[in-house]
């Protein structure tokens, strides 16, 4: 599909406004969303009618930043992958759901107000398409759309009984009993730390346990989460500017979407972890650990990985224009090591690499001009269809460095 899509909000949109290839009914799709090797993103559902396996496939999301109630992404810029029809026929069909009158009964008012939610969303979608021009429906229409949502909105909302609201905790501490007995049972039963749409920046918690917790766009700025052990912990579209994870344990850590710019991770432990998109650069993390991580499409730039350990990690579509790679401790030899790391599609231009020790590391179609300083070669390496251009317009291809033992 061509088009970038603005949000996650507007794929799982389309998806379900989309209808089955098999049945042609709409609204019967759960959509998983991933990566494929490209980059791009996979979406893929079965139809809850019959069964058909459907899959979708279009240019990464632009933003994984929260949305506004009432749109399917920030700004007034119109979708690119949603059409004026499909918005128009989602806002009357959902606006025909509610009842004239206003239920009296909580769940029905509760249902009756999502439903003006949603058509409200798709009426100011529609809106940007019709005021760039992009549509063949007047303004007015929209306007009278958006006229009568407004005119039924305060009831209902009136009439449907609040979520109830989650108080986040003074500290993860208070959390932390339950958690850890869900653990000891195994995982299982109740009592497991999952969190959503929950402010926790600014705090100062010091170290905790948190094994197999999960975490879903929560705000971890400025926190303070060092020496913890966050083994196998979920993180969704998180915001951890500047937190620091230095000496935590994150082994099989899975990062999805985060935002940990100007973090530090100072001899942290991310032994198996996935990390999948997200602004990681300008991080701080000399003598970290990242054996066998899988690491995709993420921002390092500027990132300081003095003396950290790579081996065995997978690093595909990273941006690394910047990293500092330099070993500093000549005594310790467990550190400042690559060993069988593979850096498949990223940019390492002006990364800096004095002393990186290197043994079995692999560069496919990696960017590579402008690397500072001589590693050291302590096997054989692999260096395949290598960028040396100053732009990354693959004009010059080469290879920088020896392949072999020096």
């Amino acid at each position: 599909m061509t088009g970038t899509p603005r949000s996650l909000d507007e794929v799982v949109f389309l998806v379900r406004e989309t209808p089955c290839e098999g049945c042609g009914q709409q609204h019967t799709v759960r959509p998983t969303i991933e990566n494929d090797e490209a980059g791009r993103l996979i979406v893929r559902g079965t139809c809850d009618r019959c069964g058909r396996a459907r899959e979708l496939r279009m240019a990464p999301v632009r933003s994984y930043a929260g949305v506004p109630d009432d749109a399917m992404a920030i700004g007034d810029e119109p979708s690119e992958i949603l059409s004026d029809a499909m918005l128009l026929a989602a806002a009357e069909r959902d606006l025909a759901e509610v009842p004239a009158a206003v239920a009296s009964e909580p769940a029905a008012a509760r249902k009756g107000h999502l439903f003006l939610r949603a058509a409200l969303r798709a009426v100011n979608e529609l809106g940007k398409l019709v005021a760039a021009d992009r549509s063949g429906i007047p303004m007015a229409k929209v306007e009278a759309l958006r006229a009568q949502i407004a005119a039924r909105l305060p009831a209902w909302a009136a009439a449907a009984p609040p979520l109830p609201a989650f108080r986040a905790p003074a500290t993860l501490r208070d959390l932390e009993p339950a958690h850890r007995a869900w653990v000891e049972r195994g995982r299982t039963g109740d009592g497991r730390l999952v969190l959503r749409d929950t402010a926790l920046g600014d705090m100062r918690h010091g170290p905790r346990t948190l094994v197999a917790a999960s975490f879903e766009r929560c705000r971890f700025d400025r926190s303070e989460v060092s020496s913890g052990t966050l083994d196998e912990s979920s993180f969704v579209e998180c915001s951890m500017v500047r937190i620091n994870l230095s000496s935590a344990k994150l082994h099989g850590a899975r990062f999805v979407g985060c935002r940990l710019a100007e973090a530090t991770l100072s001899l942290a432990e991310l032994r198996d972890a996935v990390i999948e998109r997200g602004d990681w650069h300008g991080m701080a993390a000399g003598r970290s650990s990242w054996h066998r991580a899988r690491v995709t499409g993420v921002d390092l730039r500027e990132t300081r990985l003095r003396d950290a350990v790579l081996d065995d990690a997978v690093f595909t579509r990273c941006d690394l224009r910047g990293v500092d790679l330099r070993r500093d401790n000549e005594v310790l030899r467990t550190l400042g090591t690559a060993r069988r790391t593979r850096f498949l599609d990223c940019d390492l231009r002006g990364a800096l690499v004095a002393g990186w020790r290197l043994d079995g590391t692999v560069f496919e179609r990696c960017r590579l001009h402008g690397i500072e300083g001589e590693p050291r070669f302590e096997g054989a390496i692999q260096v395949l269809a290598a960028d040396l251009s100053p732009e990354g317009d693959r004009s010059i291809l080469g290879i920088r460095w020896p392949t072999s033992p020096s």
